[in-house]
């Protein structure tokens, strides 16, 4: 069988901006959404894209052996990305995932690189993020790569509908006491993913993130990890090591995307996090140590 996505389309619905495509396996037709809320007026106006979809259906296409058409255009750096090291990162990873063809209209890029608009990171107010955020506020850290806009997303890594809302309302408070603005999206990939969500989270999240690419110059994906050795996935382990290699096959002309964090231990940002009276008013993970001095 082959995945084949198409049809899409951008609807104002209430409060929120929904962005579909078509998905068609066999005889199953669905329709896949992007919805997104909070300082949405930057991404508005834009045109969608079918690239944010085709990011997070790679893998489930490469665990079913499903090639992928697209009745559409993705942009050609990216899908030669997609097509050759990316899905050779991936099949590396796990046995069970199998390169596949990918089919789509190359679409030169037109865009280019508005470094004003700065960086944008993924906040969760964990350690993780909290830590990029104000490792890149720093007096020395170029315009270009300060942070300028806050994303927050639900991809499945939440266990439930109330957990999601919780940690949404702690980054709207934190966006709201720094001054930025915060961007939300909600993607529900139950259909597609059946594997643990640590394992494919890289690519989830990097989607989620495309998805408003209009908006930041840059993408840093804060990094959990300093381990720079990608063995098979485990029970407890991810493509962590690989998100160097992995997210740079995003780029475009107009937009980069990259890790960050991976030059330092956990319990070393924790101590630098813990010295920021912002992230003290938060409920973050590992807050409630005893650090070392």
């Amino acid at each position: 069988m082959t995945i084949v996505v198409s049809d899409i389309r951008r609807d104002q619905r209430d409060n929120r901006l929904e962005t579909s495509v078509s998905v068609r396996i066999g005889a199953d037709t669905h329709r896949l959404s992007i919805f997104h809320s909070g300082d949405i007026g930057c991404i508005a106006d834009s045109a969608p894209a079918y690239d944010p979809f085709v990011t997070l259906l790679l893998i489930p296409a490469m665990a079913q052996n499903m090639p992928i058409v697209v009745e559409g255009t993705l942009y050609a750096q990216r899908l030669d990305g997609f097509r050759r090291g990316m899905q050779t990162i991936l099949s590396c990873a796990s046995a069970g995932w199998n390169i596949v063809p990918i089919e789509a209209e190359a679409q030169t890029e037109a865009r280019q690189p508005d470094l004003s608009k700065g960086a944008a990171i993924g906040m969760s107010c964990g350690i993780d993020s909290l830590y990029t955020y104000f490792d890149m506020q720093r007096s020395e850290v170029a315009d270009n790569m300060r942070i300028k806009l806050l994303f927050h997303n639900d991809v499945g890594a939440h266990v439930d509908k109330k957990t999601f809302e919780r940690h949404r309302d702690h980054a709207r408070r934190f966006a709201a006491e720094v001054a930025l603005p915060l961007i939300t999206a909600e993607i529900d990939l139950r259909r597609f993913y059946t594997g643990r969500f640590i394992h494919s989270h890289s690519l989830r999240n990097a989607g989620a993130a495309m998805s408003v690419e209009t908006s930041f110059h840059t993408y840093l994906y804060a990094r959990a990890n300093a381990n720079l050795i990608q063995g098979p996935l485990s029970r407890s382990s991810g493509l962590d090591a690989s998100e160097p290699m992995l997210l740079p096959l995003l780029n475009t002309s107009a937009n980069t995307y990259q890790s960050h964090g991976m030059h330092i231990e956990r319990i070393s940002k924790t101590k630098e996090v813990m010295k920021e009276p912002a992230a003290q008013r938060y409920p973050v993970s590992y807050t409630h140590l005893t650090l070392p001095t």
